[in-house]
């Protein structure tokens, strides 16, 4: 054993403990409604979390005897329905939270016969009630659902209703989702097993012959998948773009999509449904990201180039590999030569006009942003998602919604005015006027940049001569104190972690930073983990830094596995800052948890938890302190630590989805699940893409 536990250890416990998918709330001190007017619970410090806003409400989530149990409050911090246990809420949608007022039986489920709803307005007003079960509403559509027959509540069969919950179809699907993207009045519904789409009133658009539909970034075309597995792509409205005969089809993506043929060749189709190269790759293309491509060369299908939307080679297929999706930045390639990585800036920038960065990074706009009365135009997503802000876009409306855990930003297509609201500051919604209103051209929605960056709390500076907005920002427009940072006051870190999929091992080479410490007990570490939704059974495992001066293997590395209190560590393993090794962390027969080294196992120990449930993994690189961290006072420093091959279950861990950006909390109570830099100017990244952790 290489480290006594001491205090460092429970500081290193809440760096390593993850709490939930969201920030952490005060403690609500006013009463909120339960059913029939009770007195709603009180929760300790740190309980009550919260989660998605949905027109001007968010939902918010407690854990209670081991389980997470919602409600949902308003955007000054007012607690409208209270997290409990069998307790009213179902969901909010547009501005609308939906109750259950019901009967219930013995077990505290809902009795079919004697179902009942109600409906809140953001304001906490009760503004209608329906008899039946109503499971999701809008203000002007809702889905119903009703037991299939009278000696059984399961299985639910569900129907579409008016506003005022009359149902509009018979009970005859067994799901239907909401596509708010699309349109109010378009839903997925499935019958007999099979997927079609239909609008508010029933009208079928697409007939219930699919046997999946996926949604896409791109949200005007739903994937088609039939059994056999062929794919296609349609519109909303039913119109088949792609026919369903392919092996396989991405979403659009600059208004391209790749196919794959039976013969296993790939192709670009746009989205007037034209195969526009014809099936001349004899490998998978990417879909396009900023702009670009990455292909096979033709005559080697082991190197990579890139191309742009016109299919012109701006990067020469001499590349071995790349690096795609979490972990990466907008505006740059990670390309591979030869196992070693190198970070390209997107050549794409080059040839605009106007360029936007924010943090140091190109942000793409597929085309050049228009600028009107003197102010640039953005994308919606582009900038609002840059800026660490969830992005929501009203159709019928036309309303723009963002949001962070901060403030909540509304503004309308053609309005000269919008509205910002800090939450949680007891102050109503301020009005602002806008020099030039949201435009939608093309079919792309854009907002007037300055406007939005510096009421996300960002600094905008323009270069008339380079004609350049360079846009700095705090992580999250937060302000960073010893709460926000890192939710806690542990130390800094990095932080890659994938959703929550059924992942049983992750792997891959790892080089050892020197480190230089600035304070006696800090210690660094570079590690995988596996984080479970239900917190139960987390666990981490890969090298700690051997900080203890007393030791003669002082300043090495040795390997930990870490499951709660429990810690192991290999025996007699020390390893050189700057060496390179392959560590790889298993799950083995939902029982033991493994660690190895360069092809040998070091560790194993009876896992805490019996059988993992959709494990999420992650990469982490960081510095614990001995000292309470306040954002600014991590004196030590780690440089050069590089996490390369990566896999999850053998699959490059970047094509993975990544779990949503982690968002800081309020009170010292640890991090939340997702990928983040704790404080992004302690983190460093080079070219090579090796990391460093100290303060500039």
């Amino acid at each position: 054993m290489y480290c006594k536990k001491t205090a460092l250890a429970a500081v290193l416990a809440l760096l390593f403990t993850t709490y939930g998918a969201s920030a952490v709330l005060a403690a609500e001190e006013d009463a909120a409604t339960g059913l029939a007017g009770e007195a709603a619970p009180r929760y300790a410090t740190g309980q009550l979390q919260g989660g998605y806003w949905n027109g001007g409400l968010r939902d918010v989530y407690a854990r209670i005897d081991g389980g997470y149990v919602h409600g949902c409050m308003d955007e000054e911090g007012k607690l409208l329905v209270a997290p409990k246990q069998k307790g009213p809420y179902i969901g909010i949608t547009n501005g609308f939270a939906l109750l259950y007022e019901g009967g219930r039986d013995e077990n505290g489920d809902p009795i079919p016969d004697e179902a009942k709803c109600a409906v809140l307005n953001a304001a906490g007003e009760r503004i209608r009630s329906f008899a039946g079960y109503i499971t999701w509403y809008d203000g002007y559509h809702g889905i119903a659902a009703a037991a299939a027959s009278k000696d059984a509540i399961y299985p639910l069969r569900y129907a579409l209703t008016d506003e005022v919950g009359n149902p509009v179809t018979a009970f005859e699907f067994d799901n239907i989702i909401h596509i708010q993207e699309s349109s109010r009045d378009v839903f997925w519904a499935q019958k007999d097993e099979l997927w079609g789409c239909v609008k508010a009133d029933g009208t079928v658009l697409l007939p219930f012959e699919y046997h999946r539909l996926n949604r896409y970034a791109e949200t005007t075309h739903v994937g088609l998948e039939m059994r056999g597995d062929l794919q296609g792509l349609a519109t909303y409205d039913g119109a088949i773009v792609i026919p369903v005969e392919y092996r396989m089809v991405t979403g659009f993506s600059d208004g391209l999509a790749a196919v794959m043929n039976d013969e296993g060749k790939w192709a670009y189709f746009n989205t007037a449904g034209e195969n526009v190269t014809g099936f001349v790759y004899d490998s998978q293309v990417m879909p396009f990201r900023e702009g670009l491509a990455l292909y096979p060369d033709p005559d080697d299908a082991g190197k990579y180039g890139a191309m742009d939307t016109n299919f012109r080679t701006v990067l020469q297929p001499e590349y071995t590999g790349y690096r795609w999706g979490s972990g990466t930045r907008p505006g740059k390639l990670y390309m591979l030569r030869d196992g070693v990585e190198e970070v390209i800036e997107n050549p794409l920038q080059y040839t605009r006009d106007i360029k936007i960065y924010v943090n140091g990074d190109w942000i793409y706009t597929g085309t050049e942003p228009p600028i009107e009365s003197g102010r640039i135009l953005m994308p919606l997503r582009g900038i609002g998602e840059a800026l660490g802000y969830n992005v929501q876009w009203h159709p019928d409306s036309r309303e723009i919604t963002l949001a962070n855990e901060t403030r909540v930003i509304r503004m309308t297509v053609g309005n000269s005015s919008a509205t910002v609201n800090v939450f949680g500051d007891g102050i109503p919604a301020e009005t602002a006027a806008l020099d030039v209103p949201p435009r939608i051209v093309n079919g792309r929605t854009y907002i007037p940049l300055r406007f939005v960056a510096e009421n996300c709390g960002a600094q905008v500076d323009w270069d008339e001569t380079e004609k350049t907005a360079r846009i700095e920002s705090a992580p999250f427009g937060v302000e960073l104190t010893a709460d926000t940072v890192n939710g806690g006051r542990t130390g800094v870190f990095l932080r890659r972690q994938t959703s929550f999929y059924d992942i049983e091992s992750i792997e891959g080479d790892v080089t050892l930073p020197t480190v230089s410490l600035g304070e006696k007990g800090d210690c660094p570490y570079v590690y995988f983990g596996f984080d479970q939704i239900d917190d139960k059974g987390n666990a981490e495992g890969g090298f700690q830094y051997i900080e203890d001066e007393s030791r003669p293997d002082f300043g090495k590395w040795t390997v930990f596995l870490r499951q709660g209190d429990a810690w192991h560590w290999g025996e007699n393993i020390v390893l050189e800052p700057g060496s390179t090794h392959h560590l790889k962390f298993f799950i083995e027969n939902e029982a033991d948890l493994v660690v190895e080294l360069d092809g040998h196992e070091v560790i194993r120990k009876p896992s805490a938890a019996v059988g993992f449930v959709q494990p999420s993994v992650k990469y982490v690189i960081a510095m614990a302190m001995s000292k309470p961290f306040d954002g600014t006072n991590c004196l030590s420093r780690l440089d050069n630590a590089k996490v390369t091959n990566l896999k999850a279950d053998g699959e490059d861990f970047d094509r993975l989805s990544r779990q949503p950006e982690w968002r800081p909390g309020v009170g010292s109570v640890g991090m939340q699940f997702g990928s983040a830099d704790c404080v992004p100017a302690y983190v460093h990244t080079a070219e090579d893409g090796s990391v460093s952790l100290y303060k500039q």
